[in-house]
């Protein structure tokens, strides 16, 4: 008949009055299936669980020292009933001073997980000296400490092995959201409108250090970086912001991750951007219908289906909305020079390639001589190759020019 196996196989401990403290007695059988029942004599221990079996592993037990004065004693035994035949597992604990040692009181694994629970970095000194190796652990703790010691100062094992041997819960984070939905109508000012804001809460005790990261560009986090001194009865706020600039029209799907340890969360976030403003949609479907009604213009003039009168007619309106809804760009005073050279007024076209000269380079008066085939600031290469074409035929060296300006725009791009 297989026989179970406990760890500890006895309690001893020291608490100071009024001290409440939890621990577990883990239970195996060789790995076998067993259940069973155990009940604690005595004042002040109590069983958290009466009943246990191979899926739990473990006894779990509190003793609470209310009541107990300085130098008292209290000892009896846990009585466990299971399939696998009766036991006893005796303790003893001593509500001792608070003027002793902190180390001198730690006699058990579940006295070293209390410790942890009240003063974090007082565990960690102790787990990495020499004394805790005098605590009494199975084979299997022992192991499992010389393995997790010996990278020194580290939080994460410590955690480790109280959740292991110790039966400490992990520190967990709970997003009070699984998932972010938002939608922008607005622009806001300087291009960021709106805030994500959510709840990380946290559960169970130890170091806590976590990474919080946001994909990609257009969420941005106040802080990513939060530690124990970040949370106010375990409780933060993560703070986003929507870099409403980073963000294409329709569906824009990002993601918040939070890492603590080994353990990584994702919330999926989705920001809809809406149509910015109806006046700019409605001024580039105007600009849109212009431009290709130019075109469809030029081809009709270059065909010989259309005369000067007639497209002068029909491209004047066309230019007059260039000019109204696309002030910034030249493409309007470049169109009218075009047109004034067709219909032959020349004067006029070279008033407007001077003034255009003019407002590109910012100095009035006659050209530069040199600087002829100079690209202004803010101009692009189509822009500037038009520009240059009217010039020539301006100055009616087209066959002179428009060679030149062939070999300037082939040396350069």
């Amino acid at each position: 008949m297989l026989r179970l196996t406990f760890s500890p196989n006895e309690l001893n401990l020291v608490l100071e009055p009024g001290q409440v403290l939890d621990g577990h007695i883990s239970v195996a059988c060789g790995g076998g299936s067993f259940e069973g029942a155990a009940i604690a004599s005595g004042i002040g221990m109590v069983c958290r669980e009466a009943r246990f079996d191979d899926r739990t592993g473990m006894i779990p037990w509190r003793f609470q020292a209310g009541g107990f004065m300085e130098g008292d004693t209290a000892d009896g035994w846990f009585r466990i009933i299971s399939d696998h035949g009766e036991y006893q597992i005796p303790y003893h604990v001593l509500i001792g001073t608070g003027s002793s040692g902190m180390e001198e009181k730690i006699l058990s694994l579940d006295a070293f997980a209390a410790l942890a629970e009240e003063d974090w970095d007082k565990a960690l000194a102790l787990f990495y000296s020499r004394r805790f190796s005098e605590i009494p652990m199975s084979d299997h703790e022992a192991a499992l400490y010389a393995c997790l010691s010996a990278e020194k100062d580290s939080s994460y094992n410590m955690e480790q092995f109280l959740t292991a041997a110790c039966g400490k819960i992990p520190v967990t984070l709970r997003p009070s959201v699984d998932r972010i939905e938002t939608e922008l109508t607005g622009r806001g000012a300087g291009g960021r409108s709106q805030r994500i804001r959510f709840t990380l809460s946290r559960w169970g005790y130890g170091r806590t250090r976590m990474e919080v990261r946001a994909f990609p560009e257009f969420l941005e986090l106040k802080k990513t970086l939060l530690t124990e001194e970040d949370f106010a009865e375990d409780q933060t706020e993560v703070v986003c912001t929507i870099v409403e600039s980073c963000l294409h029209a329709g569906r824009n799907l990002g993601r918040i991750q939070v890492r603590c340890g080994r353990s990584l969360q994702e919330i999926p976030v989705c920001v809809v951007r809406g149509r910015r403003d109806p006046s700019a949609a409605m001024t580039r479907r105007a600009l849109q219908h212009a431009r290709l009604r130019l075109m469809r213009i030029l081809e009709a003039y270059g065909a010989g289906t259309m005369t000067a009168a007639q497209l002068e007619a029909a491209a004047r309106p066309c230019i007059d909305k260039l000019e109204i809804y696309d002030r910034k760009r030249p493409d309007a005073r470049l169109w009218r020079i075009w047109l004034s050279q067709e219909t032959g007024r020349i004067r006029e076209a070279e008033k407007g390639l001077e003034d255009l000269r003019t407002a590109l380079s910012g100095r009035p008066g006659p050209p530069d001589p040199d600087r002829i085939f100079v690209q202004y600031r803010g101009e692009d290469d189509l822009r500037y190759s038009a520009r240059l074409f009217l010039m020539a035929r301006q100055n009616q060296t087209d066959k002179v020019m428009v060679p030149r300006i062939v070999r300037i725009l082939r040396d350069r791009y």
